[in-house]
């Protein structure tokens, strides 16, 4: 069961709510799967974190994106 957060600019974990631009948990087509719909500028920076309910659940996941134009997703895995 995932959740997705997405965010302008920055993301601090210590204050979530900063630069959050919109959320969701189980809206997505597949059940217990986040879907968000969100219209992008150019020349911005923009991050999606995605994480689960439980800690330490860890499982493969897949990030569609579409659009007018091409979306460049960078991966990052915080250190723990």
């Amino acid at each position: 069961d995932t959740f997705g957060y997405f965010y302008h600019d920055s993301f601090d974990p210590s204050l979530p709510e900063n630069n959050l631009i919109t959320a969701d948990d189980d809206s997505g087509d597949i059940s217990l799967q986040f879907g968000l719909e969100v219209y992008l500028q150019a020349g911005n920076k923009y991050i999606l974190v995605v994480t689960t309910h439980g800690m330490y659940e860890t499982g493969d996941f897949s990030i569609l994106t579409h659009g007018p134009d091409h979306v460049e997703l960078n991966p990052f895995t915080p250190s723990t």
